[in-house]
């Protein structure tokens, strides 16, 4: 998998002052309310994971050097699962994936867009072929 974190906003948002980078290469992903981020994530097919020279604990921790909030927000016990607090904007760039929900299961194509409000979610690569997805974090205060 792979993940670009490309642009980050702080509370209240403000427009950049000088030209620069302002997502780091690793740290925070998920944003404080009020704050966002712009992230493009590119998924293999599941086979991958399922493959005997995938190595799943080594996977994890870099992600958790990458991203360790976000990556804080897995569940150990129901792999993919995760949440945040956070208004989503996904949208599917190119492939298909699918979203597991906690009762349904929506297959998504290039173009799709989804709107989740802190849900519970796992996305799954079904497919042959790797599926890229961008996604618009908004920081929500905690229900």
């Amino acid at each position: 998998m792979t993940t670009s974190v490309l642009h980050l906003t702080a509370a209240p948002a403000a427009l950049a002052t000088a030209d620069g980078e302002t997502a780091p290469s690793r740290g925070r992903l998920v944003p404080a309310p009020g704050e966002t981020s712009l992230v493009i994530v590119t998924f293999p097919p599941d086979s991958v994971f399922m493959s005997a020279d995938f190595d799943g604990p080594a996977a994890g921790a870099e992600q958790f050097d990458f991203a360790p909030d976000f990556a804080a927000s897995f569940e150990p016990d129901a792999p993919g699962k995760h949440q945040t607090e956070t208004i989503d904007y996904d949208i599917v760039l190119d492939g298909e994936i699918w979203l597991e929900l906690d009762d349904e299961t929506a297959h998504l194509r290039t173009g799709d867009v989804v709107i989740q409000t802190g849900t519970r979610h796992a996305w799954r690569n079904n497919g042959d072929r790797p599926a890229t997805m961008c996604f618009v974090l908004i920081g929500a205060t905690p229900r």
